[in-house]
């Protein structure tokens, strides 16, 4: 494993010309490609990131981007509820240093990517999946102070409650929800 984690063109070179098992050659060659395809993954990730830290609302940008990405259209109800969503207080005006707009952003884009990578076979699956992957990243620090459970799923409870809270506070929300979105998700007060 050390060996690998440290593997370079060099040392991987000289491979070649030592006694090897075919088995592991094989292995280290699979594991180059896999190496170097993660790297190009990831590269892509930290663009897009990047890339929207310069807008003025990084939350909604970063869901909208990473809703196309999946294949969501602007105009789908779901992609219209995660817009309003990203006005919630957590999420548009964050009082925790790490639990930031930023942060929410990156957790969108890098769910977004890492969607179409997992879903790559069937677009229904890409797009139901990854919707579901979305909106879990998009809410995944609500009402999070920043610390630790106290007891089993303290914080995860706490986020369900502020999120059914704050959907049912917003009418058009509810709206949204009960006449485009729950034949295909369920209830949001279930």
């Amino acid at each position: 494993h050390l060996f690998l984690k440290n593997l370079n063109y060099n040392s991987f070179d000289k491979l070649l010309f030592n006694p090897q098992s075919f088995t592991s050659l094989v292995f280290l060659l699979k594991y180059k490609k896999e190496v170097i395809c993660m790297n190009a993954y990831l590269k892509n990730i930290v663009q897009d990131i990047n890339s929207n830290r310069n807008v003025s609302n990084p939350v909604k940008e970063g869901w909208i981007s990473s809703c196309e990405r999946v294949g969501l259209k602007k105009d789908d109800p779901f992609v219209e509820f995660g817009l309003l969503f990203t006005e919630h207080p957590d999420l548009s005006n964050p009082t925790n240093a790490y639990h930031n707009k930023s942060h929410a952003a990156d957790a969108v884009i890098s769910a977004s990517h890492l969607a179409t990578h997992e879903f790559t076979s069937n677009s229904f699956d890409l797009k139901h999946n990854g919707s579901y992957l979305l909106f879990s990243m998009l809410s995944h620090d609500i009402a999070h102070n920043g610390g630790h459970n106290t007891y089993d799923y303290e914080l995860e409870q706490k986020a369900v409650l502020s999120m059914k809270d704050y959907v049912k506070s917003r009418p058009e929300m509810m709206k949204l929800w009960e006449n485009k979105l729950e034949s295909t998700y369920g209830s949001w007060v279930g």
